[in-house]
C-alpha cells in the first residue's frame, strides 16, 4: 500500500484505540516508586517471573519527554540511565525495598558519547540464569544503537549488570533496537522483527547470533516494533509490541498490541491497538 496511506491509517487508529482497562477488566495497576535521583523519571519496566512472585527492573533516566517529543534534561545534556530492582509478591505488592542495580561491565569497552548506560532492558531467564538484552550507544563509534546481552547478578551486596556481549555489529547509521528475547532450553532466541518474522539463535556465553528461521507475515506486521520478551502460553508464545503514529505536529503516539505466535514462532494473531493510560509516548 502507499506509505502515506498506511501512515494515515495508523494515525486514524489513535482516535479509536481504547484504554487497556476498557478491554481487559482483569487489569490490575500497581505504582512502582523506587527512590531515584531528584527529577529523574521512572518508566519502561521489564518483568520476569520469580517463583511465586516477580522481579521487575524499573528504568530511570535524567530526562522527560514533552510535546511534541522534546527531550527536557534534569541535569547536563548527556542522556543517562539507571535501573532499580523491585521484588513483587504474587499479588503484585512490593515485597522488599527497591535496590539500585550496579554496572560491573568492563568500563574499557565504553567510548562515552551523548547517550550513556544501558537502555530498554528486557529480562529473560535461560538455564536458571537471569539475562537482560539492552540497547547501548557507547560501545561503538558514532553513538550507533547496538543490542547487548548482560548477566544480571543477584549475589553479593547489590544486584549488578555484568559480562556485556555485543550481539549486533554496529554498522554506521544502522541503529538496532527492540529485539525480543525468547527463553529456550538450548540457549536463547531473539525475535529480530515480526514482518517478516525473523528469529535469531544466540549462544549466550559467546554472544554469537545467527538467523534461525524466517517466516512470511501479513503486511500489517511490518510496522510492529518489539516490546516485551516472549512469554510461554499453552499453545505457543505471547508478546507485547508497539507501533508509532505521527501527528502533523511531529509528535509521536505509541499504540500497543498483544501478538500470539505458535511453537514454530509464526504469528497466529494479534489484538486491536490500545493505550495504557494516555495518548502519547508510553513505554512497555
Amino acid at each position: 500500500a502507499d506509505p502515506g496511506l498506511r501512515a494515515r491509517t495508523r494515525l486514524n487508529q489513535v482516535h479509536y484505540a481504547p484504554l487497556l482497562a476498557d478491554v481487559a477488566p482483569s487489569l490490575v495497576a500497581r505504582r512502582l516508586d523506587p527512590p531515584v535521583q531528584g527529577g529523574w523519571s521512572r518508566f519502561n519496566p521489564t518483568v520476569e517471573a520469580d517463583g511465586e512472585g516477580w522481579l521487575v527492573l524499573v528504568r530511570s533516566s535524567n530526562y522527560r519527554i514533552e510535546p511534541p517529543g522534546t527531550y527536557v534534561f534534569t541535569d547536563g545534556d548527556t542522556i543517562r540511565t539507571r535501573y532499580h530492582l523491585v521484588r513483587l509478591d504474587g499479588s503484585l505488592n512490593v515485597g522488599e525495598p527497591a535496590r539500585p542495580v550496579a554496572d560491573r561491565t568492563d568500563p574499557d569497552l565504553k567510548l562515552g558519547g551523548p547517550v550513556q548506560d544501558f537502555e530498554d532492558c528486557r529480562l529473560v531467564r535461560v538455564g536458571g540464569r537471569l539475562l537482560a538484552t539492552a540497547t547501548t550507544r557507547e560501545h561503538g563509534p558514532d553513538a550507533v544503537a547496538r543490542i547487548a546481552l548482560l548477566d544480571l547478578e543477584l549475589d553479593g551486596p547489590e544486584p549488578a549488570f555484568a559480562n556485556v556481549r555485543l550481539l549486533s555489529p554496529g554498522r554506521p547509521g544502522l541503529h538496532e533496537k527492540n529485539w525480543m528475547p525468547i527463553p529456550a532450553d538450548d540457549g536463547l532466541r531473539l525475535v529480530y522483527g515480526l514482518g517478516p518474522t525473523a528469529v535469531l539463535a544466540c549462544e549466550p556465553a559467546a554472544g554469537r547470533v545467527r538467523l534461525d528461521r524466517l517466516h512470511d507475515a501479513v503486511p500489517a506486521l511490518h510496522e510492529f516494533r518489539g516490546g516485551s520478551q516472549l512469554v510461554r502460553t499453552a499453545d505457543g508464545w505471547l508478546c507485547l509490541v508497539h507501533e508509532v503514529a505521527w501527528w502533523e505536529s511531529g509528535e509521536r503516539v505509541y499504540l500497543h498490541r498483544f501478538v500470539a505466535l505458535d511453537e514454530d514462532l509464526r504469528v497466529t494473531g494479534y489484538s486491536h491497538p490500545f493505550r495504557f493510560r494516555l495518548t502519547g509516548i508510553e513505554f512497555a
